[in-house]
């Protein structure tokens, strides 16, 4: 190698390595003035509208959840499995593609 390559090479690498240097410091300034707490103009989000229908669906479904107990409590407890299994992206691939022995 010449000793004008390696001069340029070094310019080249000292120009890259200041303009990553400016990137990151404009990047961490940026992030750090947007995090400051006394300029945020945001304002509380009002939930009193979402509480009641919250309520609501939670009541929904504690009533749509019967419970069992008893001697079908595992039975139901393995349909509710097999229900939630059979749900997955993988089972309704397979469904629509071609049956597998096995």
């Amino acid at each position: 190698m010449s000793d004008l390559q390696l001069i340029l090479e070094g310019v080249v690498l000292a120009l890259l390595l200041g303009y990553l240097c400016l990137k990151q410091s404009q990047r961490s300034g940026a992030r750090s003035g947007s995090l400051n707490s006394a300029e945020w103009s945001g304002k509380a989000i009002d939930v009193s509208r979402l509480k009641s229908g919250l309520a609501d669906t939670r009541a929904a479904c504690r009533r749509a959840r019967h419970s069992t107990t008893g001697v079908c409590f595992h039975r139901a407890l393995l349909a509710l499995a097999r229900h939630s299994v059979t749900r997955f992206k993988y089972f309704d691939e397979r469904a629509s593609g071609e049956q597998v022995d096995g």
